[in-house]
């Protein structure tokens, strides 16, 4: 296979994978109310509050296991591209929970790089949406501060796993 192509590859399995997760936690809380004139039985409503409820902690888990596969198989770009379509949201998140008020110099500083990220506002209310049907257990800080430890893991388990070419190079 053409290195390029591995390459080009690599980044749309890893983008690709978490962002089809991001997608399906968005559209599983209804937000364009498609579903909502419709008479769905409560088992469809069940299992869209489920997918809702877990797709943070899915997409989470499927970044180990990305850094897992990549570092196995020394795919960089394949671990980085998932790991930036994790970081990102979450960024916004952290973004959205700072800027409330417009006088603050805080948030005019911010702004600018709000304005860049404002396309993956959407992942804001898939946060909302898993929190919200968690039952009240938890808020969405607590979400984003678990999907935060999982990125850390992530990265703990991404540096710390030995490929095959490690190995053999330690022999020698």
């Amino acid at each position: 296979m053409n290195l390029k192509t591995s390459k080009l590859l690599q980044f749309v399995l890893g983008f690709g994978s978490i962002s089809i997760l991001w997608v399906a936690g968005y559209l599983s809380s209804d937000p364009f109310n498609w579903l909502l004139d419709k008479n769905i039985s409560d088992f469809i409503w069940m299992l869209f509050d489920f997918i809702s409820a877990v797709t943070p902690f899915l997409i989470s888990l499927c970044l180990i296991a990305l850094s897992i596969v990549g570092k196995k198989h020394s795919y960089k770009i394949l671990y980085y591209s998932a790991l930036a379509t994790v970081c990102l949201p979450v960024i916004v998140y952290v973004f959205s929970l700072l800027m409330y008020d417009d006088s603050s110099v805080i948030t005019w500083l911010l702004m600018p790089i709000a304005i860049i990220l404002y396309p993956l506002g959407f992942t804001v209310l898939t946060i909302d949406n898993a929190a919200f049907n968690l039952g009240g257990f938890w808020e969405s800080e607590h979400i984003v501060v678990i999907m935060t430890v999982l990125i850390f893991a992530s990265l703990v388990i991404y540096k710390k796993i030995k490929t095959s070419n490690d190995e053999s190079q330690e022999v020698k």
